[in-house]
């Protein structure tokens, strides 16, 4: 722990003993499902309520939804969900109801009832979310609150009780680059943690008060652990079952790490 009261982790190249992989398993098998768009995409979800769905996101502003049937095959309902007015950078299923959440290099944020027909999918929107492009978001597994990151550097929470009225209940900035990836902890519902271009990866517990402990200039009280040693970190996840380990994706390799007091 620094001075400043955040905990700081670096990244350790760890070697690992390499084995054989028998020839049968290095036969690349052909993917069970293909479905193709006119322009790239980067958005996928899959859905936390019914086992095999998921949606996708791309640059033509288009959603889609796949609903898994048996036997394992899929259908797309060839009506996208549309309203954005930009490329869709991220979808996120929430984990309670039929609703699926996304956000646009428009700089919004929509939210889509999965049970009604494309064109009256759109249940809320909210205009200039960010001051610029909304790169990800994340739905809570436990209360209804929604994290954003964007362009701009800020992380914003978001109640479903109030989004339609535009307004975040708190917004953090620290990043001093664009966000690359953002989710909540699975097993409580106030942590959540985010990656930047800047090369940092920060934990954050938005329980903590602000005036808690001493003030520290430029660093917020709700940020509690800061993880370094990365180049151009682009995803972010949480283990579903071993509380706080959490895993990281660069350019130059994944960091495996588990915060001490979590």
């Amino acid at each position: 722990m620094d001075e400043d009261g955040v905990r700081y982790s670096e990244s350790n190249e760890v070697e690992m003993e390499q084995e054989e992989v028998p020839a049968r398993t290095q036969k690349q098998e052909k993917p069970l499902f293909t479905y193709s768009t006119r322009k790239e995409g980067y958005a996928l979800g899959w859905s936390r309520l019914k086992q095999g769905d998921f949606a996708s996101g791309d640059q033509c502003r288009d959603i889609r939804i796949y609903r898994m049937h048996e036997g394992g095959t899929w259908a797309v309902d060839q009506r996208a969900l549309c309203g954005h007015a930009g490329s869709v950078e991220d979808v996120h299923w929430s984990p309670s109801e039929p609703l699926l959440a996304s956000c646009s290099c428009d700089g919004t944020i929509k939210l889509w009832d999965s049970r009604s027909k494309p064109a009256d999918a759109c249940v809320c929107t909210v205009t200039k979310a960010h001051d610029s492009d909304v790169n990800v978001i994340s739905w809570n597994s436990h209360d209804p609150l929604l994290v954003t990151g964007g362009d701009d550097g800020e992380l914003k929470i978001w109640s479903l009780k109030t989004i339609q009225f535009g307004q975040p209940v708190a917004r953090f900035k620290y990043h001093r680059g664009p966000i690359t990836s953002v989710e909540w902890l699975p097993q409580e519902s106030t942590t959540f943690m985010a990656s930047g271009e800047d090369d940092q990866v920060t934990i954050w517990d938005i329980a903590t008060e602000a005036d808690s402990h001493e003030s520290i200039e430029g660093v917020p009280a709700q940020l509690m652990f800061l993880h370094l040693g990365q180049k151009e970190v682009k995803e972010v996840h949480w283990h579903p079952q071993i509380y706080g380990l959490a895993i990281t994706t660069s350019f130059d390799g994944f960091n495996l790490f588990k915060t001490i007091n979590m």
